[in-house]
């Protein structure tokens, strides 16, 4: 392939195609963007794996991730992309690091390395791994089946997704995931980025969950144009099932009920979505060790957002002081004079990384009316 650039990634090199806006006619899809969410990768990998594992990236494309969990995290890796193009380039970047792989029948082999050029789906219905990354350019909903099989139990299975529009256009999530978001008209929740991350994890939950298998969120987040998700593989999915429940919205005046809530207490009909699961979406532990392990690695806007991950409170859906403003025509206040507000009203809150002007609480709707109509006396 002609027209490569070399990059730097964390401790590796990489030949990148020079294509500026990466999209699905590229050649050879890489995104500098995803370097932020591969950081926190090599960092999950790193604090869940204790000794040696053996990770799929099941599309390597570049190798980038692969070849980083090789280089930085120590783990052996099994590239696949059934893009020849892309196979090819992995190879090339493998012994740009030093790591040289020799073709042996319709693999490619190193020290602690596998390459393939195969579909995702029938990798991974035949080949089990410790750890599997799914990573696909778009929605990862047609290989969740497979990399929940595939995936061992007490293993890792990372996901991520770029088709974020499923937290705006309810009958494209009802299609690729089984559950609608909401909106009406052009009138969306203010906490649509959350219930688009639910969304998908509750999709990758009952993949898991129809092999058996439990998907335990470790970390799993939303950032810009993607979602980002950890989860630890056990035994018996009925625990997590029983977090799943119903949302209720009403577009009238803008509260939202945990339960398939018909009616709101204004008297309009509230639009409903569900099952979905409503459960703690990291553990808080894991989350403040991945955030170290990215300080030491000297990745600091990556540390400080994973930490502010962990500090948020637990209750599904977030408030929006923009929202407040424009339901009760008062100026906005600042974040920590409502957080500070909150408190002394003895709630638990915290910010979300979800939103800049997002905020958790376990307060109901009508309380954090209240305080917000208190502030600005």
């Amino acid at each position: 392939m002609s027209n490569l650039e070399e990059v730097r990634e964390g401790r590796v090199r990489l030949l990148v195609p020079r294509i500026g806006v990466p999209s699905k006619k590229s050649p050879v899809f890489y995104n500098p963007e995803m370097e932020f969410s591969r950081n926190i990768s090599v960092a999950c990998l790193s604090v869940f794996a204790k000794e040696t594992v053996e990770v799929c990236d099941a599309m390597c494309a570049t190798g980038a991730a692969g070849i980083r969990y090789r280089v930085e995290a120590g783990s052996e890796v099994w590239l696949n992309d059934r893009n020849p193009e892309a196979v090819r380039l992995a190879v090339k970047n493998l012994e740009l690091n030093g790591i040289p792989v020799r073709k042996s029948g319709k693999l490619w082999k190193g020290p602690g390395v596998t390459v393939s050029n195969e579909d995702a789906n029938v990798l991974l219905t035949s080949e089990s791994f410790s750890v599997v990354d799914l990573d696909p350019f778009g929605s990862p909903a047609n290989f969740l089946n497979a990399a929940a099989k595939s995936v061992f139990r007490k293993g890792l299975l990372c996901v991520t997704a770029t088709d974020t529009s499923v937290s705006t256009h309810p009958l494209s999530a009802l299609k690729k995931y089984g559950i609608p978001s909401l909106k009406k008209g052009h009138e969306k929740p203010e906490y649509y980025p959350e219930l688009g991350l639910r969304i998908v994890l509750s999709s990758i939950i009952l993949s898991c969950a129809r092999y058996g298998k439990r998907f335990e969120p470790l970390l799993c987040f939303s950032k810009r144009h993607f979602f980002r998700f950890f989860g630890r593989i056990s035994g018996a999915p009925s625990g997590i099932l029983k977090k799943f429940g119903y949302v209720s919205h009403c577009f009238s005046c803008g509260n939202r009920f945990v339960g398939p809530e018909s009616r709101c207490t204004c008297g309009s009909r509230t639009e409903i979505t569900g099952p979905l699961y409503l459960g703690p979406t990291f553990d808080r532990d894991f989350a403040r060790e991945v955030a170290g392990k990215l300080k030491e690695a000297g990745f600091r806007v990556e540390s400080e957002f994973v930490e502010l991950v962990s500090k948020e409170v637990d209750t599904p859906l977030f408030f929006s002081l923009h929202e407040l403003s424009s339901r009760t025509g008062r100026k906005s206040v600042s974040m920590e004079k409502m957080l500070q507000a909150l408190e002394e009203r003895g709630f638990r809150c915290s910010k979300t990384h979800a939103s800049p002007v997002g905020f958790k609480t376990d307060a109901g709707r009508e309380e954090v009316l209240e305080t917000f109509a208190a502030i600005g006396k």
